[in-house]
């Protein structure tokens, strides 16, 4: 799925933009639970909603859905993921970050995880999955 050039731009520059997209199909699929949960829990704000996964999240006290799980395991993805850090690997968490279009919310550029450990585990055999879901 990724090229060995990507996996090692990956290395190097902690960043990489894969050439994969998700099908419409599959980002209409994605936009139906997020109207779910934003409809079955009114009292949250949109933009950084934790463990929507979760059949309740204590958290931000929400209700969510296992189809979240489903986004999660999408198989190209995984393959993607599995290149990068190789095939054991786990879900830890998951966040959804609302940036509605037209409204010029900025997201500041930043690093998750640079140094230290996540957990256990060494930042080095961590990876973040993002994606941008229009």
């Amino acid at each position: 799925m990724l090229s060995e050039a990507d996996v090692r731009q990956y290395h190097h520059d902690g960043l990489l933009i894969p050439q994969y997209r998700l099908s419409k199909n599959r980002l209409g699929e994605i936009r139906e639970p997020y109207a779910k949960f934003v409809a079955d829990n009114p009292q949250v704000h949109r933009d950084q909603v934790v463990n929507p996964h979760l059949r309740y999240s204590v958290a931000q006290g929400t209700y969510g859905d296992h189809r979240w799980l489903e986004v999660a395991n999408h198989p190209p993805i995984l393959d993607m993921v599995e290149q990068f850090i190789g095939p054991d690997f786990l879900l830890w968490g998951m966040t959804f970050f609302g940036k509605p279009a037209g409204t010029g919310k900025p997201i500041p550029w930043h690093q998750d995880g640079t140094t230290g450990r996540f957990g256990r585990l060494p930042i080095s055999r961590c990876g973040l999955r993002w994606m941008n879901v229009l």
